[in-house]
């Protein structure tokens, strides 16, 4: 699991993080508190892409795609 706080080692001003690997309990709340810059991106939305392209990039390998998509929708009262 990535720690956005060791992100900040870097001098990074903006950080795109995975769902699986930065927690919305710690790591989104005390980016916020400390003016850091995140991007939030689910897992599989995250991933889809890039196994796709495998499948098409090396076609010896027995590869199966499963289109997942995003799981969820976005909900606004406006």
């Amino acid at each position: 699991m990535t720690k956005v706080q060791d992100i900040l080692d870097y001098m990074c001003k903006l950080s795109v993080v995975c769902d699986d690997g930065a927690p919305y309990w710690s790591s989104i709340p005390w980016a916020a508190d400390h003016g850091f810059g995140i991007i939030r991106v689910n897992h599989a939305t995250s991933e889809e892409p890039g196994v796709a392209a495998m499948s098409r990039q090396f076609p010896e390998v027995n590869f199966h795609h499963i289109p997942q998509g995003a799981r969820y929708r976005l909900v606004s009262a406006h």
